[in-house]
C-alpha cells in the first residue's frame, strides 16, 4: 500500500463525522497488523500534531473521559509514546506495537481495548476495576454499566483488580465460562485457537459458570481452573499464585522462586510457547532475580548465568535443556 493511500485512509477517519462502525473496526485491526511500521507511525505523528493545534469539541472530550479516566502502557523499549484523539478512537502508539481504544454506537455504546503481540496496556474502567491486558487481547466493555452488573468479555489474557461493589458483581464473558465476582484480583485467559480458558485467582473468591457444569465452580485463592472446550471438562488444582502469576508487573522479581514458576511468567510475559527438555530436578530449582525491561534473549541470558542450563528460540517457541544432559 503506497504513503498516498494510507494517508487517504487517516484523512477519511480522522476528517470524516460520521464513520460506519465497521470501517472503525477494520481500521483498528490494520493499526494493529501493521505496528512498526514507519510511514504508519509518521502519519500517526501527523495526524496528532494536527489535532493536538486545535481544541476537541465537548462531545469528544466527554467520550474521551469515558473511554478511560487513566492509561498507562509498558512496553519492551524505550519509545516514545505518542498520544492519538479523535471522537470514535483513542490510539496510543509505540515501538513494539498498537494500544486501541474504540467505541461503537449502537444499539449499546460498547467499548473495545486491544493490545498488540508483546505489548501490555493498564488500564482504567469506568467503575475504577484497574485491567492489565497482555498481548493479543481484547477486553469489551459498554460506556455505561449496567445498574445490577458490570459485564465485560475477555478475548485473551487479563488480570483485574475488581473495584468492590456489592449491589454490581462483576462479571467476565469468556467462550464457553463466564466468571462471577464482587471485588477481587484474579487472573483470565480466554485461548480460542486453543480451545482453552483459565482463571487464577490470586485474592477473594470468584464463581465460575459454565454449560458444560452440572454446578458453580467456587474458587478460592491460590487455585486455579483449567477448562478445555475440546475435552469438555475443568480441572481444579492448587498454586501459588503470587509467583506463577506475575507477568503484568513492571519488574518481574522472584525471591527463591522455582524455575517452573519463572518460565510460566516468562511465556506469558514475552508471548510464546515454552517447551521444557529438562530434568525434574532442574524446573524446581530455585534463584532469586528481576527482570526489568530486558527483551527475551537477555532475560535468558542472565537465567543461563544461574542455572545450568541451555536454550534456543525458534520462532514463537523458547526450548529449555539441560547444560549438562547426563547430570541430573
Amino acid at each position: 500500500m503506497s504513503e498516498e493511500h494510507k494517508k487517504q485512509i487517516f484523512d477519511y477517519i480522522f476528517e470524516s463525522e460520521n464513520v460506519p462502525e465497521h470501517i472503525m473496526e477494520e481500521f483498528s485491526e490494520w493499526l494493529i497488523e501493521h505496528e512498526g511500521d514507519q510511514e504508519t507511525e509518521y502519519l500517526m505523528q501527523k495526524k496528532w500534531e494536527e489535532h493536538s493545534k486545535t481544541a476537541f469539541n465537548s462531545t469528544d472530550l466527554a467520550g474521551l473521559k469515558k473511554i478511560r479516566k487513566t492509561i498507562k502502557t509498558r512496553t519492551r523499549s524505550n519509545a516514545i509514546v505518542r498520544t492519538l484523539c479523535a471522537a470514535l478512537v483513542a490510539a496510543i502508539a509505540f515501538g513494539t506495537g498498537w494500544i486501541i481504544s474504540s467505541t461503537t454506537q449502537s444499539p449499546v455504546k460498547e467499548t473495545t481495548l486491544a493490545t498488540a503481540d508483546h505489548s501490555i496496556g493498564e488500564f482504567i474502567l469506568p467503575d475504577g476495576t484497574k485491567v492489565y491486558l497482555n498481548g493479543n487481547s481484547r477486553l469489551t466493555y459498554p460506556e455505561v454499566f449496567a445498574d445490577d452488573s458490570r459485564e465485560v468479555r475477555l478475548s485473551g489474557e487479563c488480570f483485574f483488580e475488581v473495584r468492590k461493589d456489592k449491589g454490581r458483581p462483576f462479571k467476565v464473558m469468556m467462550n464457553e465460562l463466564e466468571i462471577e465476582v464482587l471485588g477481587t484480583s484474579f487472573g483470565a485467559v480466554n485461548n480460542e485457537k486453543k480451545g482453552l480458558e483459565e482463571i487464577i485467582l490470586k485474592s477473594g473468591s470468584v464463581k465460575v459458570m459454565g454449560e458444560a457444569f452440572e454446578e458453580d465452580i467456587t474458587l478460592k485463592p491460590n487455585q486455579i481452573l483449567t477448562y478445555s472446550s475440546y475435552e469438555g471438562k475443568a480441572t481444579v488444582k492448587a498454586t501459588d499464585a503470587a509467583e506463577s502469576y506475575k507477568w503484568y508487573e513492571e519488574y518481574l522479581t522472584f525471591d527463591n522462586s522455582r524455575f517452573s514458576d519463572i518460565l510460566q511468567n516468562i511465556s506469558k510475559r514475552y508471548n510464546i510457547e515454552v517447551k521444557t527438555m529438562t530434568s525434574t530436578s532442574m524446573m524446581d530449582k530455585r534463584m532469586s532475580l528481576t527482570i526489568t525491561s530486558e527483551n527475551l534473549q537477555a532475560a535468558m541470558e542472565l537465567i543461563t548465568m544461574l542455572l545450568p542450563i541451555r536454550y534456543e528460540i525458534i520462532g514463537n517457541t523458547l526450548i529449555i535443556r539441560d547444560k549438562y544432559p547426563n547430570n541430573n
